[in-house]
């Protein structure tokens, strides 16, 4: 026993001598406050060092990179503001006494963005239907525990007005306006860039009518027209109004009265036929029927006569054809009413 005692002893001290010192059993845990993927510059962190078992003893701490100039009692470093400079791997290890320490930490790998990041800003529906919401969500990319701050804008030329702070990622609105957000995190609050705005457009409940101001049956090549939109219960508000211009797409919609499921929509455009009044041609992706029942007209480009019908089973049972909708382009009119060819003119 005696002999045991005397070699290890021996060893001991030939390590020290040899090496000047000799490592503990203890070991050191290097920790990243918050421990978040992802670091910007700008924001606050802290690299902290502790040794498992540890007790009562008074140890003092190595770091890497030996450029960090931190006081050997001092088991934190903190960076109140954090640049890319700072990216690298650290390391730490707790030493009891001149001759005594543990073995280096786990390495924590810092990589400091030199931006700060944009987050992105979607809507589930540009329009606001009426009564209804609009969902916004906000998001950072590859980084976490971001609260977001949300803004409201009347007009371009309008200042943002703070609606929501501190909120998760997703609100609902019931306001048309310019909208757009930021990501928040971190104490003190580090701020995202502003995300780009979108535009919501609030429906009201007041509905636009087109009237056509002429009291002939039919309307020739070279003849004056007049078109007039008209609000219902318009009041005494300031309107302005929009109208198609050529290429402009329209979204058209169709109804079965009495839903039930089943149900594929079919789309037509009204062409002048010889042989008849006019033909009903399908439009594009629409020989088979659609589930959605809506379809969108890209590049309306001439005044053109719509109409839709659904169908379902095997074989199918169609419906009647809708009532034909007209929308009217701001560019070259089509001859509605050609000679001899009234009956979606009446």
């Amino acid at each position: 026993m005696g002999h045991t005692l005397l070699c290890v002893l021996g060893l001991f001290l030939l390590n020290t001598l040899l090496y000047g010192h000799a490592e503990v059993s203890n070991r050191a845990s290097l920790t990243l406050q918050p421990n978040w993927p992802q670091i910007f510059s700008g924001e606050k962190i802290t690299l902290r060092c502790e040794i498992d078992g540890g007790g009562d003893t008074q140890w003092t701490y190595e770091w890497k990179p030996d450029k960090l100039n931190i006081p050997p009692r001092h088991s934190e470093y903190r960076i109140n503001s954090v640049t890319r400079s700072h990216s690298g791997e650290y390391r730490c290890k707790g030493r009891k006494d001149s001759y005594s320490s543990t073995e280096w930490s786990n390495v924590i790998r810092l990589n400091v963005s030199p931006n700060k990041p944009k987050p992105t800003l979607t809507a589930h529906n540009a329009i606001i239907p009426v009564g209804g919401t609009v969902t916004l969500t906000c998001s950072v990319r590859g980084s976490a525990d971001w609260k977001y701050y949300w803004f409201k804008r009347t007009s371009d030329s309008s200042v943002a007005q703070p609606i929501r702070d501190g909120v998760p990622d997703s609100i609902s609105v019931s306001q048309g306006g310019l909208y757009h957000c930021r990501g928040g995190r971190g104490d003190p609050l580090f701020f995202t860039e502003n995300s780009d705005k979108v535009t919501i457009q609030e429906t009201v409940s007041n509905r636009a009518s087109l009237t056509l101001q002429s009291n002939r049956p039919q309307i020739f090549s070279g003849e004056t027209i007049t078109l007039r939109c008209e609000i219902d219960g318009g009041g005494d508000n300031q309107w302005t109004y929009e109208w198609l211009s050529p290429g402009d797409s329209v979204t058209l919609n169709c109804e079965v009265e009495h839903p039930s499921a089943g149900w594929r929509f079919y789309w037509y455009k009204a062409v002048s036929d010889l042989s008849s009044y006019y033909s009903y041609e399908l439009l594009p992706g629409s020989s088979n029927g659609t589930e959605q029942d809506s379809y969108i007209v890209h590049g309306q480009i001439h005044t053109a006569g719509y109409m839709c019908r659904a169908g379902r089973g095997d074989p199918v049972y169609y419906t009647d054809y809708s009532t034909p909708k007209f929308v009217w382009s701001g560019g070259q009119f089509v001859s509605v009413c050609p000679l001899k060819k009234q009956m979606l003119c009446n």
